[in-house]
């Protein structure tokens, strides 16, 4: 690393240091729609941080989510995307709460993924100027954290088909089913039984497909996640 870089991270790290860092926390990162007869899910957004946070709620489907051509598709009428999230768009004072409602809208034939940006965003103009008349001097760096939330709408009758096949030193796993599954706690151990090692995890979507590196020709086996089933599978 060259001195003008070793400067500049310097200069960001003290500029971050000395300013105030806003943040936001979220009580679940992932809802899922299991249940058929489930249409409504509340998450709750807090303002971690030490000022008022202005925070925005952007919903998106994801078309043919882990596939080569997956799009995030952003639809304004709640219908269409089958989607209701409400509000839209929260204030918060410094450790407030507010609850974000998610409604299933439409028929459930198929799975549907949705993913969710909840982020603070700037103050509003004329806010953001009086709180620039305050600061009479000093470099003001905000750093603003969110996040992308998770949501799994599943079928009437979900049903998984996940399976594997060695492909040289790697192992190709594919879901044929109608649902998503996430596969976690993944080891494989040698011909003996021993020097196990840990596998990455991975979620695995309708019709997509995943590769991983495995040490041993040997067979894998992974905790298989669908919805709240689950069970231990070899591969």
């Amino acid at each position: 690393m060259d001195l003008y870089r070793k400067i500049l991270f310097l200069l960001i790290g003290l500029l971050i240091t000395n300013n105030a860092i806003a943040g936001i926390g979220l009580s679940q990162a992932i809802v899922e729609f299991s249940d058929p007869r489930t249409q409504r899910h509340d998450i709750w957004i807090v303002n971690d941080g030490p000022e008022r946070a202005y925070v925005a709620i952007e919903p998106a489907e994801i078309i043919n989510p882990g596939l080569s051509d997956e799009t995030r598709v952003t639809e304004p009428d709640p219908e269409k995307r089958g989607l209701l999230v409400s509000p839209t768009r929260v204030i918060l004072e410094p450790n407030q709460r507010r609850m974000v409602r998610l409604v299933v809208i439409g028929n459930r034939e198929t799975e549907r993924i949705y993913r969710i940006k909840i982020h603070p965003v700037a103050a509003p103009a004329e806010v953001d100027t009086k709180q620039k008349t305050r600061k009479k001097s000093g470099i003001g760096i905000k750093v603003l954290t969110g996040y992308d939330a998770l949501v799994i709408v599943r079928p009437m009758k979900p049903v998984a088909k996940v399976t594997a096949r060695r492909q040289g030193s790697g192992l190709v796993f594919k879901n044929t089913g109608n649902t998503n599954a996430l596969l976690f706690n993944g080891t494989q151990c040698n011909a003996s039984g021993q020097d196990c090692k840990n596998l990455p995890a991975m979620r695995l979507y309708a019709g997509a497909r995943n590769t991983i590196s495995t040490p041993y020709q040997t067979p894998v086996s992974y905790d298989v996640l669908v919805g709240e089933d689950r069970n231990r599978q070899k591969f």
